[in-house]
């Protein structure tokens, strides 16, 4: 069964949130992606699987010349209305990240954060990056490591598993997972001097219910479960996760680690 999570619509579903309760969070990888890519003013970026723009804006406020692509269009959208909103250019596309409508050797940088882990090839995805590049650019991606290491995220997609069964995504292992993984497809597609790091980022959350309000209104899984079913269904598993939630973790204060793998490799001269 294919993933519904490589396909616009849920990422369509989740764009106006998204913007608003991760790109913050997000920030935070996205800042150290440009540091260790040595993006600066007048460096050509594109950022692949864009999303709401958080690497892409930050690039455009250092002075780069940077396009953004997405597949999901209201991702784009929400991209270009925030671009307008903090006066940066941003030039953007609505795309395959497979199938890039770049000429070859057009970037100094390219990245996917969060995107291409969600790609039916990421090979193809991979490739399509270092043909971009020019001979010495440099690719940036990032992947979630598991999500048992983020015990509050796994325990609330292990309880709507349990309540919904049948979902079609979820259960699988974490795509780029670990870092092997990453140094393994990134000098298949070519790339050298390949490296990567472990990143982490934190919130705090005031009490559990904002804990949750943060995870469910910024996923994409979330958002896809929500249109899926009828109202008085996701409210019966909203209480179920949270019960679970407050009988393991309390009610109080959260707070929320998420750690991510940076892969950064060079495009031969």
């Amino acid at each position: 069964m294919s993933n519904p999570l490589a396909t616009p619509l849920p990422w369509d579903l989740v764009a106006d949130e998204y913007a608003e309760f991760t790109t913050p969070f997000f920030a935070n990888y996205a800042r150290v992606a440009l540091d260790r890519a040595g993006v600066g003013a007048g460096s050509r970026v594109l950022d692949v699987a864009c999303g709401p723009g958080t690497l892409a804006l930050l690039a455009a406020k250092r002075g780069s010349h940077v396009t953004a692509v997405d597949f999901a269009p209201a991702m784009i959208q929400t991209l270009a209305r925030c671009a307008q909103r903090e006066a940066v250019e941003v030039r953007t596309h609505v795309a395959d990240g497979q199938e890039l409508p770049m000429a070859d050797a057009s970037y100094d940088a390219a990245f996917s954060m969060f995107g291409l882990i969600f790609f039916p090839d990421r090979a193809k995805g991979l490739r399509e990056l270092r043909r971009v590049l020019v001979p010495g650019g440099v690719a940036a991606i990032a992947s979630w490591q598991p999500m048992e290491r983020f015990r509050l995220l796994a325990d609330a997609y292990t309880t709507m598993r349990n309540l919904l069964p049948d979902l079609p995504f979820g259960g699988g292992k974490a795509p780029l997972g670990e870092a092997d993984e990453v140094l393994e497809e990134m000098r298949a597609a070519g790339f050298v001097e390949v490296t990567v790091e472990e990143l982490r980022a934190s919130a705090e959350a005031e009490s559990l219910d904002e804990a949750w309000s943060f995870l469910c209104r910024g996923s994409a899984p979330f958002s896809l479960v929500r249109r899926t079913i009828s109202d008085q269904a996701w409210q019966e598993v909203e209480r179920g996760i949270l019960a679970a939630l407050a009988e393991k973790y309390g009610p109080g204060q959260q707070r929320l680690t998420m750690v991510a793998n940076l892969g950064v490799g060079r495009n031969p001269r």
